[in-house]
């Protein structure tokens, strides 16, 4: 991705798995940055898993959880119904190296590995389809 570090981090389910992060996965990506104690962030996660549903395997959603306790994150996840890949940040390592004010922050990115959208704070439906529409205005641009 450009002006993100190669960064890996362990999957939040399974901590023995490891997710590089920045590397590009030939598909266009939707990366949020969230934490369960983050009252935006647990709103706008529903609208995310719906988004990831509609978007079947052309769209990789990927969920960083930052700053959070695993056990947290997990319970969160379970209850909320979210079902698409989380890694786990606990130091908030990959946060910092955005360097966003406040979570939730999202990433759109093409694939090619550019940002084509970013926002900072919780993202609404309008936000969101605008990033996704930034996608298709990439691949066809």
């Amino acid at each position: 991705m450009v002006g993100v570090e190669e960064t890996t981090l362990p999957c939040l389910a399974s901590p023995e798995d490891q997710v590089s992060v920045a590397a590009v996965h030939g598909r266009p990506e939707v990366i949020n940055v969230w934490a369960s104690w983050c009252p935006p962030c647990r709103r706008e996660a529903p609208m995310l898993e719906a988004a990831h549903r509609a978007a079947g395997d052309r769209i990789l959603f990927l969920g960083i959880d930052s700053r959070d306790t695993r056990a947290a994150a997990l319970q969160f996840l379970d209850a909320s119904g979210v079902t698409y890949p989380q890694v786990f940040d606990s130091a908030g390592t990959f946060a910092s190296r955005l360097r966003p004010p406040f979570l939730p922050y999202t990433l759109v990115v093409d694939a090619s590995g550019h940002v084509v959208y970013r926002w900072i704070g919780e993202l609404t439906p309008d936000r969101l389809q605008y990033g996704l529409s930034r996608l298709e205005a990439a691949a066809h641009g």
